[in-house]
């Protein structure tokens, strides 16, 4: 449906996330969907196939760099909005509008 969002799921991320300032480890899991603006062609989203690597990175980026407060929220609000701005500052061919984090688990040790 071209009035509809197009998503592309980047996979499944898993981190360990060591802090020894604060004196915790959490285990953070999630699978990762970046979301373009409706309309985007098929060739659009499969010219980004060799961004997948630099668009994971800078979603771990903020995961690890997300406050145990922010980890707990709800809707994660805090923590989408850290992946979103910075997988905006990679200049892409197309624009990233929002993402998408399912099966979201965090433990610790």
């Amino acid at each position: 449906d071209p009035t509809q969002p197009r998503t592309s799921e980047l996979g499944e991320i898993y981190l360990r996330n060591f802090r020894p300032t604060h004196n915790e480890i959490a285990n953070i899991r999630f699978n990762l969907h970046i979301v373009f603006a409706p309309g985007t062609s098929d060739a659009a989203i499969a010219e980004l196939a060799h961004w997948k690597r630099r668009l994971r990175d800078q979603a771990i980026t903020a995961a690890r760099s997300a406050e145990a407060r922010d980890l707990a929220e709800p809707g994660l609000d805090r923590v989408k909005r850290i992946m979103l701005l910075r997988i905006q500052r990679l200049k892409l061919p197309q624009e990233v509008i929002g993402v998408y984090l399912t099966d979201f688990a965090v433990g610790s040790g």
